[in-house]
């Protein structure tokens, strides 16, 4: 099935873009279905390409110490995802995982630096998105921090 521009448009954030650029950013997307528990990205993966998520839940989780994975942020339609280690040409430092059966638009790896590193109108809309996105997870970060802080001390004997 192939992205509409109308399915981007239902997005949070996406709306604001107008109907040419989103035609535009929907022919560079490849479609992606996946069932609960699949794993989109894996932590310690190379950045080959970010993700729009167009429908359904996944969870952003990172493995700790001793091997216990910890819940960093969960996205929903409209966020983006896999940017840090595409544009960083890094490790991913994170895995997402479906919750639920998710609908995503995958921007491969060309497409992707093409809108991240251009000038056009598109590119330009597209960077203030996936900022956007960024944001949310620098948000969420600093809410787990606080949390985090907010716990009483431990002493280990």
């Amino acid at each position: 099935m192939t992205i509409r521009p109308d399915d981007l448009a239902a997005l949070p954030g996406f709306s604001e873009l107008d109907r040419a650029s989103l035609g535009a950013l929907a022919g560079r997307m490849v479609e992606r279905h996946h069932r609960d528990g699949a794993v989109i990205a894996e932590q310690g993966g190379l950045g080959t390409c970010a993700w729009v998520v167009l429908g359904g839940r996944l969870a952003v989780e990172r493995r700790v110490a001793g091997g216990r994975l910890v819940l960093l942020r969960e996205l929903g339609p409209g966020d983006i995802f896999g940017v840090l280690a595409l544009v960083e040409n890094a490790r991913r430092e994170a895995r997402v995982v479906a919750r639920g059966a998710v609908r995503l638009g995958e921007l491969p790896h060309a497409e992707a630096l093409d809108l991240f590193n251009g000038r056009r109108p598109l590119a330009l809309r597209f960077q203030v998105l996936a900022i956007r996105s960024l944001f949310a997870d620098l948000r969420a970060t600093n809410r787990r921090l606080a949390e985090l802080a907010a716990l009483p001390p431990v002493e280990i004997a």
